[in-house]
């Protein structure tokens, strides 16, 4: 199946059947706990899902059911507080024999700036003390 944009198109597609996991290969920064698929363009009854976060802070899709393969769209979603970023992360298949792994948008893992409070608190402070000693 064809990548969408940016993501670049592979060299050559190798048929994949009985795919029994998807999963990042990366920390699902801010994640909230909301996780799913979507199967609706393939014809996959009696397949389903469990979703894992891992102890790295992954996410691992893992089928119950006899798996699927090459042609069968399935849409496998997740969020996050925060913003994806270009193709970064790492994202991969597996069945009993092998497996496959493309790049993919990642969320970027921000650093929380420290309040402003404690700055302006003091500033405040400060500035009380110096109006007091010349009023």
């Amino acid at each position: 199946m064809p990548n969408d944009p940016p993501f670049p198109e592979p060299v050559t597609v190798v048929d994949f059947d009985g795919v029994e996991l998807f999963e990042l290969g990366f920390e699902a920064y801010g994640f909230n706990g909301v996780a799913g698929y979507d199967f609706s363009e393939a014809d996959l009854a009696g397949v389903n899902f469990s979703i894992d976060q891992g102890a790295s802070g992954s996410l691992a899709w893992i089928a119950d059911g006899q798996g699927w393969g090459t042609g069968e769209a399935i849409t496998f979603f997740w969020q996050s507080t925060q913003a994806p970023a270009g193709p970064g992360g790492l994202y991969s298949i597996s069945n009993p024999t092998g497996s496959g792994a493309g790049a993919g948008p990642v969320p970027v893992a921000t650093v929380v700036p420290e309040p402003l409070m404690p700055t302006l608190l003091i500033t405040g402070l400060a500035a009380m003390a110096l109006r007091r000693m010349i009023g």
